[in-house]
């Protein structure tokens, strides 16, 4: 997660937007999975229309559908901004607004500062040295009771600060979250915002331990789990909250009258397996601009006594719920029905048979690397499901969509194949997933975790020793 010093709101002209400055590139693996019907700072910055600044939506009238999507359906605003290329001063032909060679001051070095004076009340404003945007302090040194709190703007470019009508605004920590806040975007425009006059109100609406669940009047979101603002077109205040079990996904409705949420299932995307599923880790959690959601998940189903198991096949996956302190998981290999008695998994290190089945040990998927699984919620129709551990694509109850290997329409790929679309035989284990607008797509980033390579020998875009492939440059010549 990016960690600040603070949470600062920033205003460009007329434009707001949350900028987060230091952010970890990662290569992605993008695929058309055809899933569709197909210490605290934090800094805000305040705009008429959309602003993507690091992928981020925020705006005071936050547009719907395909502008929401960055496809604006009017000439967009224009403000002043620097086009010099100045950052040091160093630079050739550096000459920047103001005079020559006016380099920025602040670069996130050591020796650098906010223009803002230690322990700056909330809602103290000021101006931005480099670039001259209106900036509001969000959080301070009394925030939640807390001296020592580090907030963050979420690790995915694609996070949503603002609520869809920019009435509110949301920031995590480091002791949970989210903490929300209502925003006056009138007052940012007129920049007049001030300790004595707000422009951010903190909500009593915050995370924690929700015990036993509340449905009306409440105040409490799951932190343990994950919670964002809705994507879909007319939904204002509404607030999906991912739970601790990595799988039930609430939909909150917020009343700013009352200052407290109606909580109601959304779905459960354990729905996309015959057996409960038992979760260890998720990646983006977001929803989608039609209400569906894409997430990836490390975890299984339990172990089944007296039953089948083929191989190469989803179900050929278990996480086993007793005995089992390491969290290794276990894919069958031998097909066969299993014995009346569960297998001592913690002496199965390598392979151990069970009945008719042999189990081969993945490893620990406890986290961040070793998952193989994708599951997508189409709204309103139903669920698709991914193992890229085999490259399968499997449909839920009431979907029609195409199953089986998953493939790619990459020329380049194909072209190897003489035939496009063709297989996309890549395996992998999952480092994470995007955050996406459309549901027709997720973006999955790879990682060697649990053993499996990003890309095994044979695979489409490194095929065995002397096989015969169409080449990269043409399409009938091998």
């Amino acid at each position: 997660m990016k960690k600040f010093l603070a949470v600062v709101l920033e205003m460009t002209r007329n434009a707001m937007t949350k900028h987060a400055f230091p952010r970890k590139r990662i290569a992605r693996y993008w695929t058309a999975l055809f899933f569709r019907v197909a210490i605290g700072l934090t800094v805000l910055s305040s705009v008429d229309s959309v602003a993507l600044g690091q992928g981020v939506l925020s705006g005071s009238a936050v547009f719907s559908g395909s502008s929401q999507l960055g496809y604006p359906t009017a000439s967009p605003l224009t403000y002043s901004a620097r086009t010099d290329n100045c950052v040091t001063g160093a630079e050739s032909g550096c000459v920047a607004q103001g005079g020559t060679g006016q380099p920025l001051t602040f670069l996130i070095r050591p020796s650098d500062s906010p223009p803002f004076a230690a322990n700056a009340p909330e809602n103290t404003a000021a101006t931005d040295p480099d670039f001259h945007s209106y900036l509001i302090m969000v959080t301070d040194p009394t925030t939640n009771g807390s001296t020592t709190t580090s907030y963050n703007m979420g690790s995915d470019g694609e996070w949503d600060a603002f609520s869809s009508n920019s009435s509110m605004f949301m920031v995590y920590s480091n002791g949970g979250g989210p903490w929300l806040y209502y925003l006056n975007a009138a007052k940012i425009r007129a920049q007049t915002c001030s300790p004595s006059s707000p422009c951010l109100t903190f909500s009593n609406i915050h995370g924690g331990a929700i015990g036993s669940g509340c449905s009306t009047n409440c105040t409490i979101i799951d932190s343990s789990g994950r919670a964002v603002w809705s994507r879909v077109s007319g939904e204002g205040n509404i607030i999906y909250e991912l739970m601790g079990d990595g799988v039930t996904v609430n939909r909150l409705t917020i009343s700013s009258g009352t200052d407290t949420f109606t909580r109601t299932l959304y779905t459960s995307l354990a729905a996309a397996w015959p057996r409960p599923y038992y979760q260890t880790w998720n990646g983006v959690f977001t929803v989608a601009t039609d209400g569906s959601i894409a997430l990836t998940m490390a975890g299984g189903m339990d172990w089944q006594a007296s039953t089948a198991y083929i191989t190469n096949d989803y179900t050929s996956f278990i996480y086993p719920q007793t005995g089992n302190s390491a969290s290794h998981a276990f894919q069958a290999t031998t097909a066969g029905t299993t014995s009346g008695t569960e297998p001592t998994w913690s002496t199965c290190t390598s392979t151990c048979i069970d009945g008719g089945v042999t189990w081969t040990n993945l490893g620990s998927i406890n986290g961040q690397g070793p998952g193989f699984d994708a599951v997508v919620y189409l709204a309103g129709i139903g669920y698709r499901a991914l193992n890229t551990r085999i490259g399968q694509i499997r449909n839920g109850a009431g979907v029609s969509y195409p199953t089986g290997t998953w493939q790619t329409t990459d020329t380049m790929i194909c072209n190897k194949y003489g035939i496009n679309p063709c297989p996309l035989t890549d395996l992998m284990t999952l480092h994470g997933n995007g955050a996406d607008l459309n549901s027709a797509y997720m973006s999955l980033t790879p990682t060697h975790g649990g053993g499996t390579p990003v890309l095994t020998p044979g695979t489409a875009n490194c095929l065995n020793t002397n096989a015969s492939y169409y080449g990269a440059y043409s399409a009938t010549q091998t």
